[in-house]
């Protein structure tokens, strides 16, 4: 009887450790979608660095200007890529 008393023991201290280890990743903050969407963001602002399609050329640098062209085309880039980093490559960043 007292070997089965300990091992419910043990099986009791192990069942609470697994509980507490969950607990413990539900409160960690995953920051890898406001991170790259903020940064995919930063970088693909029509004008801001390139700009596809251009208001003279296929492809401009650094102009600041912008068209609806423009604004649809870096939008369909920004969810693509969005969508490779979080959906497909799984990314995760805990803090």
């Amino acid at each position: 009887m007292v070997c089965c008393v300990f091992v419910g023991r043990v099986v009791r201290r192990e069942e609470k450790r697994r509980e507490e280890k969950r607990i413990e990743e539900k409160n960690m903050n995953d920051l890898a979608a406001p991170l790259i969407a903020s940064i995919l963001f930063a970088f693909l602002s029509p004008g801001m660095i390139i700009q596809m399609p251009g208001t003279e050329r296929p492809l401009e640098f650094m102009n600041l200007k912008t068209s609806f062209a423009s604004i649809f085309v870096h939008a369909v880039v920004f969810l693509l890529l969005l969508i490779l980093f979080l959906v497909m490559l799984n990314l995760h960043i805990y803090i």
